[in-house]
């Protein structure tokens, strides 16, 4: 038996001590609308000015030309690298995982689709200017801008400036529809979808004055004005409709996705605006015109237009497109800061997982014998083990950042928010099955547990009793649940907007069939005080499947979980965990049967 030790590193983001800080990461000579970032942390812009789409590698010492004509000359042609054509392409945004990208092809009213690996432009949507919901060119566009891609349902929204709209592009099919009509005399700018797609954020403005942002949901389609006056533009910060942009254009959740960054372009700064309060500040600029790094207070843009969060090393922040200097700009909001403990030890077989880490070093984690399976396929769910220093690890966008030795752990946030309270906007919270990696408790292994979709519940906070949600998870092998494993879930919370909202965690469990009391493990007691519970459940004296049930019948777990806040109950999750039935198994004992008798 070797000793074990599991420690637990929780990385979380905290507000820049000082101001945020400007740097420039690369500078050009053709204008910079919008970014994206591909597979490899390169990043991908569009150039209105050049009719194109270029990379910009990692290190910002090499430029190069993926798609388009490089100049002036304009056209509508699909083709590879140069012989494709675009007219004043404005928005972009990557499938990194599919190695495409999307391109608002704003003055051919078209979206568009390259792909990385050859360079080759296709249309995906789109034909003439106009207006009609569709499929592929029946659809029509009055001017694209905007574009945001909801990686999980393969779904692009794209503004439609000229027509007022928000539309929803289903990428499987290419089937165009409206997702919101905001009505003449607005224009939409720039769109960004929250990570669960509950919610679209754009920004808009009228030329007759009105610069707002607002959000739709997409589950309801209601339409609300986030910060900003329906009726004047200009600068102020403030609260809600006490706030005013001039012409705001890129717009991009923060990593915990509780505020908004915002490029006001004509006021050459870049806002914040917090969702839960509605307060708008000022992050950058001063309101004159320049190319100044340094302290937010004293950077100055040419015209923020295009943004994109990014998280990279110990810092978190806003990529930029400073159009009119031809730059690409990174403000500095955020920094990850990262904690550990023992949370385990004990002693194990050799063949068994073992991990260690310190706070500045976490070793590799071997592979788990247990995995998570949907249907009948089976995939581990160690896809991010990594060894180093918890800053050395590259974070995308609103990726999640992790725990070493037990995984990851989605959007681990700072534990000064001061929104973490259990009343939440609307009565409304999102419970999400989110994975972790491998983990390890004393003599046992640990089966991952998770969901592909989120829930909701709108609950009574006076009457918990009234509070049921229901969640399924993946399958999980009956041969794997007959080993009597811990089950570990990691529980995440969030409100209507798709904030994070703490002090939620699970405090009773129960299996619904014969009321039997689960024991379980918090990791720490972070469940308490963070927007997210890892919990691993001991296995029933009498196991998770009955020693009854035939291996060739597929049966469930079914449990039932007393959501708690702060002390007291809340709502009460009915959690089904589907156990496969095992015909291989199973003919493997009829196998091992028949050969010991032919033995006897």
């Amino acid at each position: 038996m070797n000793a074990l030790t599991l420690t637990l590193v929780i990385c979380s983001l905290i507000a820049m001590p000082e101001a945020t800080i400007v740097t420039t990461l690369f500078q050009g000579s053709i204008s910079i609308l919008a970014i994206a970032l591909d597979s490899e942390g390169n990043i991908l812009y569009v150039s209105d000015s050049n009719n194109a789409l270029y990379r910009v590698t990692a290190s910002g010492k090499k430029n190069t030309l993926l798609a388009g004509s490089g100049n002036s000359t304009s056209g509508t042609a699909d083709g590879v690298g140069t012989l494709a054509r675009f007219n004043i392409p404005q928005g972009l945004t990557c499938d990194d995982t599919n190695d495409i990208v999307f391109v608002s092809d704003t003055f051919n009213s078209l979206v568009r689709v390259v792909n990385l690996a050859t360079n080759n432009v296709t249309t995906l949507a789109g034909s003439t200017y106009g207006y009609s919901d569709g499929v592929g060119s029946l659809a029509k566009f009055q001017h694209t801008t905007g574009i945001a891609l909801l990686r999980s349902s393969n779904i692009v929204y794209v503004g439609d400036s000229d027509g007022s709209r928000v539309r929803k592009i289903e990428v499987a099919t290419a089937n165009v529809t409206t997702l919101a009509d905001f009505g003449a005399p607005w224009g939409v700018a720039f769109v960004c979808v929250s990570q669960y797609g509950r919610f679209v954020y754009m920004t808009l403005y009228k030329i007759s004055g009105g610069s707002i942002v607002a959000r739709v949901d997409t589950q309801t389609s209601a339409k609300t004005v986030v910060a900003g006056s329906n009726t004047s533009s200009g600068y102020a910060d403030g609260e809600g409709s006490n706030a005013l942009f001039s012409t705001p254009t890129g717009i991009a959740l923060n990593s915990d996705e509780s505020s908004l960054v915002v490029c006001d372009r004509d006021n050459v700064r870049v806002r914040n605006i917090h969702l839960v309060t509605g307060i708008v500040t000022t992050l950058a600029g001063n309101g004159s015109v320049g190319a100044t790094d340094g302290p937010g207070p004293l950077a100055t843009f040419g015209q923020p237009i295009g943004s994109l969060w990014h998280c990279g090393g110990t810092f978190c922040g806003v990529l930029l497109a400073d159009s009119s200097n031809c730059a690409l700009r990174f403000l500095t909001i955020e920094s990850i800061t990262c904690s550990s403990s023992n949370i385990i030890s004990g002693n194990r077989s050799s063949s068994m997982i073992s991990s260690s880490s310190s706070s500045s070093e976490a070793t590799s984690v071997s592979k788990s014998p247990w995995s998570s399976s949907s249907g009948s396929n089976s995939s581990s769910v160690d896809s991010l083990s990594f060894s180093g220093s918890p800053s050395q690890r590259r974070i995308f966008e609103r990726s999640t950042w992790s725990f070493s030795g037990t995984g990851q752990v989605s959007r681990s946030p700072s534990n000064t928010l001061s929104f973490w309270l259990c009343t939440v906007p609307g009565d409304v919270v999102t419970v999400s099955l989110l994975p972790i990696s491998e983990a390890a408790w004393p003599e046992h292994d640990l089966v991952i547990l998770s969901a592909s979709s989120s829930s909701y519940i709108y609950y009574d906070a006076d009457n918990q009793s009234s509070n049921t949600l229901p969640l399924m998870t993946s399958p999980i092998s009956q041969t794997v649940l007959r080993s009597a494993p811990y089950v570990g879930l990691n529980i995440s919370f969030a409100d209507s907007a798709g904030a994070a909202v703490a002090h939620w965690y699970v405090g009773t469990a129960t299996l619904r069939d014969n009321k039997t009391t689960l024991q379980f493990t918090n990791a720490g007691t972070i469940g308490t005080r963070a927007h997210w519970n890892a919990v691993a459940f001991h296995p029933p004296i009498s196991g998770w499947i009955a020693s009854s049930t035939p291996l060739m019948t597929a049966t469930s777990i079914a449990m039932i979980l007393t959501m708690y806040c702060d002390g007291a109950p809340v709502f009460v999750a009915s959690l089904t965990i589907p156990a496969l039935a095992n015909p291989l198994s199973y003919a493997a004992q009829v196998e091992a049967t028949v050969r010991y008798s032919l033995v006897v």
